[in-house]
């Protein structure tokens, strides 16, 4: 897939958070497609137009990867903790991602219950 081309990968995303720090190297085309926010920080009158880094402080980059896969169709259907839903939630909703927030969404709505909602 077009999204796995090594060559493809020229922007690097740093990702700070309180637990880890990472690095990823994506595409900016397909962060830009995915993504309002990152488009404007690479289309932009930004510095990461030019530079093709970004530092992105308080994400972290393995719920990114995780949230882009998901755009790209990479992960479907996948049942995941509510836990990881409500990480993943942060991190589309903060980069406007309205595709993975559908998907997070029905499989919450798969985890709903009596018992769940009555906690």
């Amino acid at each position: 897939e077009l999204a796995d081309e090594e060559v493809l990968h020229e922007t690097e995303l740093n990702f700070e958070s309180c637990t880890s720090s990472t690095t990823l190297r994506a595409n900016s085309f397909v962060l830009s497609l995915c993504s309002p926010v990152l488009y404007r920080m690479l289309c932009g009158s930004f510095i990461e137009r030019n530079d093709r880094k970004m530092t992105l402080k308080d994400v972290d980059g393995k719920t990114f990867g995780k949230a882009i896969d998901m755009w790209c169709g990479k992960l479907n259907n996948v049942e995941m903790a509510l836990d990881e839903v409500r990480e993943l939630a942060s991190v589309v909703d903060r980069f406007q991602m309205p595709e993975v927030a559908s998907v997070l969404d029905d499989t919450v709505t798969r985890h709903l219950s009596v018992d769940l909602c009555s906690e």
